[in-house]
């Protein structure tokens, strides 16, 4: 070694005049330099300069490193004869010491070299930290136990103090004054020995211990920064305990949020406060939990952010979170009184997180939100919920979410969940039974496998959902009292798409007015509604089953909506007494529902059995033992032309019609004798047979609607008509041949008669009794086949159109007005008439524009016209009209006779006392 001094006086260390020594020349640089700055003066070492020494002795010349020294050797320093704002690096295994305090706002490094160890540096005094302090190898692979020994220690803010050992060598920091009572700065200590920290500690920092650092604070502990303990990936076998209150507002982060410790960490603390904007996390892993524990006064409130994953099991006292407060992995948290909850509640939230568990002896207030397993429903272990009681407030949101593989548990041991204000979800979770009974205000749904008992009544003035997402199924929900139901009830998806069979059973169901009540399976998976008590028996809201399986009814009222859909099958045992609207398979396309009502159903609202577009997919069948269907009532069947609907009677049958009564696309139906104040209307293929009399004082239809066609109607007696039928639309476009069968006709004043075909598709009208033979009302004929009277009377009018052919086999009495093809551009029809036109009305034939399409033709026996009478046959200029006499002929007038663009007629002796008149060809 070779020995430099000081020379004395001020200077700077590279000047090579103020020393004395060597060789080699001053100055001193090299690990053989041994250096004494033991005279007087004061010696710098500039920015910019860097010299190595074997050993340094400072004082009382005093030393200013601006630049870098390193030291491989020892470092004896006097009180106050050293500075630093540039760089001091002391290596290997010398013993350094510097009295009094000390002052640094550059970078002090004790062995920071990697793999480097043993040395030691001690400060009588304080270290002043402004800039960075660093014991050991960030590699933390320290090859000899290296030691910092501190008077005091104060971390300003930006300044940076670190401690690095290893595994096998820790470091070790010590105090030998009043210690380290706040950091304002970065503090980290990674595998060093224990250290103790006595008093209270402020940290307004980044305080940070990792590996297998353990500190022992014995006051209270202040952080409004952040508390780490174990933070990176994979550390891991820390400590820290706190003897008095952690008041954090800061963050504290006790292993690595990616829960992968490598060895258990533990964080003891005599109590907890953390305050809103917060955040205390404490995270192990699967193989190695961390240990949290509470010493004295614990933790009884949360304002921040509060998680825990990971961690061995614990105890809580009372408790209320108005934060939130989170629970993951394999999470065990036992509350041995109530927790009150206006934050966020969490266990296992996490995408495909499991295998945690909350027990709470008191109840479960919750006005915030709580949440067990993921809203995924992937749970990779089984959760549990375990509370006396649970209150769960209006805005408040309850869920607890489990897998098909890892049903979640929630568990009542008190008094039970007795009424929801707020949102209630369960999905995929063990059995539950809820004792006594449950009021509903908010949303309380159930999904997936979730099974239920209710084992008394349930009143829902909310929501109730059960497997309502689409594709869901395979839920149970059993109410063993009355459900009373003034909001909604939604089982399954509205996409009738249940993808496993869904059951709710119920003692009762009442659904007042302005309720909803849904059921919804799917084609391949029906749901099942059940009733073991009282059952169901009058409905005020909306009522509604879609592939649901076979339902039993006793005696029933509804007033409100009741709807069936899909291959829904519905049995009534009674009567069904309906003043609201009852659907069958309304939807379009939809098909293939059956109602079946064992007595009467007194209609007084609206019925709809099938889609009004006529195109059900499947047959409807609606079976009544009678049906009454009220003035302003409604009822409808809808088949389509490759799916009839049935209805049939199987008691008194359908006997008065006063409301409106339509048949479209439905099977062949017989009733007896009938009478219709109302409307009834048949449409499509529709054939119905009357056994008996049909009186109408309404309107009825066959086919009425434009294009319709194919249907037929038989009355095998009277049809007494004082109202209005119609056969065909009156559009002249039948698509099919359409028949209309009658015993016989009777056709008051007032009343209209129409039946009307199409060029193409000829309706047809038959007689099988007494026929028609008088008319005092309007009848109208259009494109009908050939008909056949017998004497007829005529004080109405009469009207044949289109190509109508109709035969008279004895006179005809006209007094009100005989038509044929008198519209516009009509023409080919043909009235014959056996015997005697008498007439003292009107007769036209013909359209009076004289521009008939083709050739009309009046054939009579014999014409009588008399006074005030008109006759008139119009022809056109290329179809020319027939007026012909196979008998008496017409010898005589009195009333207007005229004749237009008519073949040849041949007259005998003539007598004139009226108008007699002879137009165009």
């Amino acid at each position: 070694m070779v020995t430099y001094t000081w020379g004395g006086g001020a200077g700077d260390w590279s000047v090579a005049a103020d020393w004395t020594g060597g060789p080699p020349s001053p100055p001193p640089n090299g690990a053989t330099a041994t250096v004494q700055l033991t005279t007087s003066g004061a010696a710098t070492i500039a920015s910019g300069e860097n010299f190595t020494v074997g050993g340094v002795t400072i004082g009382p010349t005093t030393l200013a490193i601006q630049g870098t020294l390193t030291v491989d050797g020892a470092l004896t320093a006097a009180a106050g004869a050293l500075s630093l704002t540039g760089t001091l690096a002391l290596n290997g295994a010398g013993v350094s010491t510097i009295g009094g305090a000390f002052a640094n706002s550059g970078a002090l490094n004790l062995d920071a070299g990697y793999g480097d160890g043993g040395g030691a540096l001690a400060i009588a005094g304080a270290l002043a930290n402004t800039g960075t302090a660093q014991v050991g190898s960030a590699y933390e692979n320290a090859s000899a136990a290296t030691t910092l020994t501190l008077g005091a220690l104060t971390n300003a803010a930006g300044a940076s103090f670190a401690v690095y050992g290893s595994a096998a060598h820790a470091a070790t920091l010590t105090f030998t004054g009043a210690g380290f009572t706040a950091n304002a700065g970065t503090f980290s200590l990674f595998d060093t020995n224990a250290l103790t920290v006595s008093g209270g500690f402020t940290n307004s920092g980044t305080f940070s211990l990792g590996g297998t650092t353990s500190v022992t604070e014995t006051g209270a502990f202040t952080n409004s920064g952040a508390l780490n303990l174990d933070q990176a990936s994979s550390d891991g076998g820390g400590s820290l305990t706190i003897a008095g209150l952690l008041a954090n507002t800061g963050t504290v982060q006790v292993g690595s949020t990616a829960d992968t410790m490598s060895a258990a960490t533990t964080l003891t603390l005599g109590a907890l406060t953390n305050a809103a904007g917060a955040s205390f996390m404490v995270n192990g892993s699967a193989a190695h939990a961390a240990k949290l524990t509470f010493t004295g006064a614990g933790f009884t409130a949360n304002a921040g952010t509060f998680n825990l994953s990971y961690t061995n099991a614990l105890t809580f006292g009372a408790f209320a979170n108005s934060g939130t407060f989170g629970l993951g992995g394999t999470e065990s948290l036992t509350e041995t009184a109530g927790f009150t909850n206006s934050g966020a509640l969490y266990l296992d939230t996490a995408y495909g997180d499991g295998g945690g568990s909350l027990k709470i002896a008191g109840t479960l207030a919750n006005t915030g939100t709580v949440q067990i397993g993921s809203a995924y429903e992937n749970a990779s272990a089984a959760n549990t919920l375990t509370v006396a009681a649970l209150a769960n407030a209006a805005g408040a949101s309850f869920a607890v979410y489990g897998s098909a593989a890892h049903a979640a548990t929630l568990t009542f041991t008190g008094a039970g969940f007795t009424a929801n204000a707020g949102t209630f979800s369960l999905f995929d979770t063990n059995a539950l039974t809820v004792s006594g009974g449950f009021t509903n205000s908010g949303t309380f749904s159930l999904g997936g496998t979730e099974s239920l008992k209710e084992t008394g009544a349930f009143a829902n003035s909310g929501t109730l959902n059960l497997d309502l997402n689409s594709g869901d199924g395979g839920g149970s929900l059993t109410i063993a009292g009355l459900l009373a139901n003034t909001g909604t009830v939604q089982v399954g998806s509205t996409a009738d798409n249940l993808s496993a069979a869904t059951t709710l059973t119920l003692g009762a169901l009442t659904n007042a007015t302005g309720a909803t009540f849904r059921v919804n399976g799917s084609a391949a998976h029906a749901a099942t509604l059940t009733f073991t008590g009282a059952g169901f028996t009058a409905n005020a809201g909306t009522f509604n089953l879609s592939y649901t399986n076979a339902l039993t009814f006793g005696a029933f009222a509804n007033s409100g909506t009741f709807g069936l859909g899909g291959t829904e099958s519905l049995t009534e045992t009674a009567g069904f007494t309906n003043s609201g609207a009852l659907y069958l398979d309304t939807a379009y396309g939809d098909g293939g529902g059956s109602l079946k009502i064992a007595g009467t159903l007194g209609n007084t609202g609206t019925v709809q059995i099938g889609s009004a577009y006529e195109n059900a997919s499947a047959a409807n069948t609606l079976t009544v033992a009678a049906l009454t269907n009220a003035a302003g009532a409604s009822f409808a069947v809808y088949g389509s032309a490759a799916h009839a609907a049935t209805l049939t009677f199987t008691g008194a049958g359908f006997t008065a019609n006063a409301g409106t009564f339509s048949l479209f696309d439905t099977n062949a139906l017989t009733l007896g004798a009938f009478t219709n104040s109302g409307t009834f209307s048949l449409g499509g293929t529709e054939s119905l047979k009357e056994t008996g009399a049909f009186t109408n004082s309404g309107t009825l239809n066959l086919d009425l609607n434009s294009g319709d066609g194919g249907g037929s109607l038989t009355i095998a007696g009277l049809l007494a008509n004082t109202g209005t039928v119609q056969v065909g639309s009156t559009a002249d476009n039948l698509s099919a041949a359409t028949t209309l069968t009658l015993g016989a006709l009777a056709n008051a004043t007032g009343a209209t008669f129409r039946v009307n075909g199409s060029a193409a598709q000829a309706a047809t009208l038959k007689f099988t009794g007494a026929g028609f033979t008088a008319n005092a009302g309007t009848f109208n004929l259009s494109y009908t086949n050939a008909l056949t009277f017998g004497a007829f009377a005529n004080s109405g009018t009469f009207g044949l159109g289109g190509m109508e052919s109709l035969t008279e086999t004895a006179g005809f009495a006209n007094s009100g007005a005989l038509y044929l093809d008198t519209a516009y551009g009509d023409g080919g029809g043909s009235l014959k008439i056996a015997g005697t036109l008498a007439n003292t009305g009107t007769v036209q034939i013909g359209s009076a524009y004289e521009n008939a399409s083709a050739a009309n033709t009046l054939t009579v026996a014999a014409l009588t016209n008399a006074a005030s009478a008109s006759f008139a046959v119009y022809g056109s200029a290329a179809h020319a009209a027939t007026l012909t006499f196979t008998g008496a002929g017409f010898t005589a007038n009195a009333g207007t006779f005229s004749l237009f663009d008519t073949n040849a007629l041949t007259l005998g002796a003539f007598a004139n006392s009226g108008t007699f008149s002879l137009g165009g060809t």
